[in-house]
Order: C-alpha cells, then sequence, then structure tokens
C-alpha cells in the first residue's frame, strides 16, 4: 500500500487461512535493517509468496517518488 495523500490513512488486512504471522516478524526485521529487495523475494518465496511488483516503476515515475 502507498497513500499518495497528505492524511495518514489506516488499512485492515484479513489473511486466511492463517500461518503467515512468522513471515510478516520475519519481514519485519528484513525491512528494519533495509534490506535489498532481492532478501525480500527471497523470504517471500520461502513462504509461498509471489510479490507482484510490475507497478512500481509506473507509480515511481508518475509520483516523483522512490519506493
Amino acid at each position: 500500500m502507498w497513500n499518495a495523500g497528505t492524511v495518514p490513512a489506516k488499512v485492515v488486512e484479513t489473511l486466511a487461512p492463517g500461518g503467515l504471522e512468522e513471515y510478516f516478524a520475519e519481514l519485519a526485521s528484513v525491512l528494519a535493517r533495509h534490506e535489498p529487495p532481492t532478501v525480500c523475494y527471497g523470504l517471500a518465496e520461502r513462504y509461498g509468496i509471489t510479490i507482484q511488483d510490475v507497478w512500481i516503476e509506473e507509480i515511481e515515475q508518475r509520483y516523483g517518488v522512490k519506493l
């Protein structure tokens, strides 16, 4: 999620079935260490998750941001 507005956004996300709790715990530490994207992709793969990131370049160009 990316919030293009100036007001803080709130998100409620529900994942079913359960079982990805450890993924998010590991992801938090990876993000806190500012690991390269390849580390995030590898972590996702270990949990059977496919990251769809083909939209990032367009968002960066359109809004002048770096994601």
